[in-house]
């Protein structure tokens, strides 16, 4: 590999990280991305919330909602702990996908390659 061909893959490397941050920050003005203080205390993560000791019951919160615990941080630090993993699998599977497909197309090329070479018979007239 050569050096443009370096600079060139750092170069969308760079692009890709600036989209996906003005895409966090485009999330974050819009408040997709921001903790509020009453949640949906509904289904399997309403549950997991109050188990965890996340989630309360509130006289200020409206009903069927829940607050979120004691700190906002903490709330904030255990969903990076459930989610970083999770990130983390995902961006690792990602790259088995990648690696293979790459092998995938080197193979498809090297049997492409190989047939190049094998002869090919002209069909007999009928």
């Amino acid at each position: 590999m050569d050096r443009a061909q370096l600079s060139h893959r750092w170069l969308v490397l760079a692009a890709a990280i600036a989209v996906v941050g003005a895409l966090g920050v485009a999330l974050a003005r819009s408040g997709a991305v921001l903790l509020h203080q009453c949640v949906s205390g509904e289904g399997l993560v309403g549950t997991l919330g109050v188990r965890l000791a996340l989630l309360h019951a509130d006289s200020a919160c409206p009903t069927g909602t829940l607050a979120l615990g004691v700190d906002g941080r903490q709330v904030a630090g255990i969903v990076v702990i459930v989610a970083l993993p999770v990130l983390l699998a995902h961006v690792g599977a990602l790259a088995l996908g990648l690696g293979a497909l790459g092998r995938l197309g080197a193979l498809a090329r090297r049997v492409a390659g190989v047939l190049r070479w094998v002869p090919i018979a002209d069909p007999e007239p009928l």
